[in-house]
């Protein structure tokens, strides 16, 4: 499941973050020179600037922990 809403895109747990910006700005067909990028998951951070930087993108991925303490439910 993939949400787009207010310029934000959203996705479940099952599917990459990378793979879902990539398929959006394909779809847009746009390619940023840079990203900033901001989860709670570490891997997800890392997953981005792999994927991005090797396309060319600089990425400034931001890994934000407190989130996680205060989880909840996403609920479209």
């Amino acid at each position: 499941p993939v949400a787009y809403k207010n310029g934000i895109l959203f996705t479940s747990e099952f599917v990459k973050k990378s793979v879902v910006l990539k398929a959006y700005l394909d779809r847009i067909g746009f390619l940023p020179k840079h990203i900033v990028f901001v989860d709670d998951t570490i891997k997800h951070v890392e997953d981005i600037k792999n994927t991005f930087s090797a396309l060319g993108v600089s990425v400034t991925g931001l890994h934000y922990p407190r989130v996680a303490k205060n989880r909840s439910s996403w609920n479209r």
